[in-house]
């Protein structure tokens, strides 16, 4: 597992993220291929969630995506830049949260698999 999903992992492990809250290695702007196909494959993989609706909307009532609705809606650039103050259904606000079996392969990739601290659980 490459560290850029390693990072990816922890961030959603650690809190609810949004897309643009992601350090990608590119430094590229908005959706690549490459970004779009991570994202579906971790999602696909069962080891993220993601979902659509406002920010102020708590992750557990927001709609989850499915892949293949996540994989359009994830072209649009409006979903990689944050909220809009003016969006109240929060339509282009994507939130991710890493799952456990994400969890665990996060660890496997750091504790187990590379020998690296082990992160503190609260």
């Amino acid at each position: 597992m490459d560290r850029e999903i390693i990072d990816l992992l922890w961030l959603g492990y650690e809190d609810v993220s949004g897309l643009w809250e992601i350090t990608w290695q590119d430094r590229a702007t908005g959706p690549t291929d490459r970004r779009i196909d991570t994202l579906v494959a971790l999602l696909r993989s069962g080891l993220i969630e993601v979902a659509r609706g406002p920010w102020s909307l708590d992750f557990d009532d927001a709609r989850r995506l499915t892949s293949d609705e996540a994989r359009r809606t994830l072209l649009d650039e409006r979903c990689w830049k944050g909220p809009d103050p003016y969006d109240d259904i929060g339509e282009h606000v994507l939130r991710f949260v890493t799952t456990d079996a994400g969890f665990e392969a996060y660890r496997e990739a750091t504790v187990r698999g590379r020998g690296g601290p082990e992160p503190v659980e609260d």
